[in-house]
C-alpha cells in the first residue's frame, strides 16, 4: 500500500504541476490536497518535503535508464542505437511524467539533473565516434547531449507524441541534419 500511496502523491505532484505550471512556492499541504490525503500521512508515511518527491520522480526515471544502458556495452554500440531504440521507448513510457517536468518551473533542477545524468551515461558511448573537430571533446560531448535532450523534450511536450517507433526516424533526421541545413543557409556565404 505505501508504494501505491507515493505513486498517487507523485501523480498528484505532477497533476498540481500541470494546473500551476510556474507556481512560486509548492507545499506538501497542496500536494495532499490534490492528492485527497492527510498531509500528515505524507509526512509521517512517504515523504518529508517537496523536494523529497521530486528526488523520487528523478529515481524512477533514472532507474529505467539506467537498467537498459547495463544492457550495452559503450565499445560494441553506437549511441545513437541506443538511444533510438531503447531509450526513447523508455522515455515514452514515462512521456506524461517527461512532459510535466519539461513544460513546467515546479521542479527547477530537472534540466539540470537530466544533462548530469545524460553526461555520465553517454559520455563512455559517444567519445569513441567523436571526430576532431575546434572545440573540446567536453564542449561537443556537452552540445550533443543537450541537443538530443531538446529533441527528445519537444517530442514528448507535443499533445499527443508519436510512438516512438514512429518519432525514431524524425529523431534522426534531426540529429543528421544541421542548423543550416535545416535553414538552408550557407556558412561560407553568411547569413
Amino acid at each position: 500500500m505505501v508504494n501505491g500511496t507515493r505513486l498517487k502523491i507523485r501523480h498528484a505532484f505532477l497533476k498540481y504541476a500541470s494546473k500551476h505550471p510556474a507556481p512560486t512556492r509548492v507545499t506538501i499541504a497542496d500536494i495532499a490536497e490534490e492528492a485527497k490525503i492527510s498531509i500528515q500521512a505524507i509526512y509521517r508515511k512517504h515523504y518529508s518535503s517537496v523536494e523529497e518527491i521530486i528526488e523520487d520522480i528523478h529515481s524512477s526515471v533514472a532507474s529505467d535508464v539506467e537498467l537498459i544502458l547495463a544492457k550495452h556495452n559503450p565499445d560494441t554500440t553506437h549511441p545513437l542505437t541506443v538511444i533510438s531504440e531503447a531509450l526513447l521507448p523508455a522515455a515514452y513510457k514515462h512521456r506524461d511524467t517527461l512532459r510535466v517536468m519539461n513544460k513546467t518551473y515546479i521542479a527547477p533542477s530537472w534540466n539540470r539533473f537530466v544533462e548530469e545524468c545524460f553526461e555520465t551515461w553517454f559520455s563512455p558511448y559517444l567519445e569513441p565516434h567523436l571526430k576532431p573537430v575546434a572545440v573540446s571533446k567536453e564542449f561537443m560531448i556537452d552540445v550533443i547531449l543537450k541537443q538530443i535532450r531538446i529533441f527528445v523534450a519537444c517530442w514528448l511536450s507535443e499533445k499527443v507524441p508519436q510512438p516512438p517507433e514512429v518519432f525514431e526516424e524524425t529523431f534522426m533526421k534531426l540529429l543528421s541534419n544541421s542548423i543550416c541545413d535545416i535553414l538552408e543557409c550557407k556558412v561560407n556565404k553568411g547569413f
